[in-house]
């Protein structure tokens, strides 16, 4: 028997190198952290995925969210749905 799965929250910022230096390096670390798992842990059936939400309104992204500027390059990165999440 065995096996299971681990989920890690990352970011889009780890494929996009892109916020704060050390966001982004934190989010880069679990994408990568996540590659690593997933070979050590793949014989004993434990997968490892990673989930990479799009832009979502915190208090870090409220006023970069603000700027047109940064709103057009969201979407002309391809923001998967072109919407932007809310925390709440």
């Amino acid at each position: 028997m065995g096996g299971g799965s681990i989920i890690n929250i990352c970011s889009t910022a780890a494929i996009k190198a892109a916020g704060p230096i050390a966001y982004t390096a934190k989010k880069g670390a679990i994408k990568s952290l996540a590659r690593l798992l997933g070979k050590s842990f793949g014989p004993m059936k434990i997968r490892v995925n990673s989930i990479y939400p799009g832009l979502i309104e915190t208090e870090m992204t409220a006023l970069a969210i603000q700027n047109p500027q940064f709103l057009n390059d969201i979407h002309r990165l391809k923001n998967v749905l072109s919407i932007l999440g809310a925390h709440r």
